[in-house]
């Protein structure tokens, strides 16, 4: 069996739109990979408008599914055959997705998951049923996640008050993101 020098470290969202939080993962995949860890960005769908911004450095897998929920069984593959040491999932239906496989695979990474919007408010009234019960889904599997990153006061706030409410696992990060790997 081979072993990494670094950690390897993948990212986890649903595609590569013109979001926030995808833009954002791409700029985290980038930064890891300068300081010389191994990164995998790994989107459900191959959709997106920022695959130009991802340094070569990156290497990029799709799961090619049609939405990120029919991603699970290509993504439990995925965990068994690279075997990350940390896993990075950014939005909330690929942080059920990670959080729902780690469950039933017993794999050993690291989980962090991160948050960018204030969901409770955001998909209560949804038209769409499915939205609507990420709130109920993220009080019950949320607690699964070695970490929960809010991107700010607020997100962090409907996390611990509405959702989660477990305090001591999320940690509100702005601007800077300083990240602290050990073997």
């Amino acid at each position: 069996m081979t072993t990494r020098q670094n950690p390897l470290i993948t990212i986890f969202v649903p595609t590569l739109n013109g979001g926030g939080a995808e833009r954002v993962a791409v700029i985290l995949a980038n930064g890891i990979a300068k300081r010389g860890f191994p990164v995998h960005l790994v989107i459900a769908k191959n959709k997106g408008v920022y695959f130009h911004e991802i340094s070569e450095k990156v290497t990029l897998f799709s799961l090619n599914a049609k939405r990120t929920i029919f991603s699970l069984g290509a993504w439990w593959s995925y965990l068994r055959s690279y075997h990350p040491s940390v896993v990075l999932s950014v939005l909330e239906n690929a942080n059920l997705v990670a959080i729902w496989t780690r469950l039933f695979s017993k794999l050993p990474a690291q989980l962090v998951i991160s948050e960018h919007s204030v969901n409770s408010l955001l998909y209560s009234h949804h038209s769409r049923w499915d939205l609507r019960l990420i709130p109920f889904l993220s009080r019950i599997f949320y607690r699964y996640a070695d970490r929960i990153i809010a991107v700010s006061d607020g997100v962090a706030k409907d996390l611990i008050n509405k959702r989660c409410q477990l305090k001591k696992f999320v940690s509100f990060i702005t601007l800077s993101i300083s990240l602290r790997l050990s073997n």
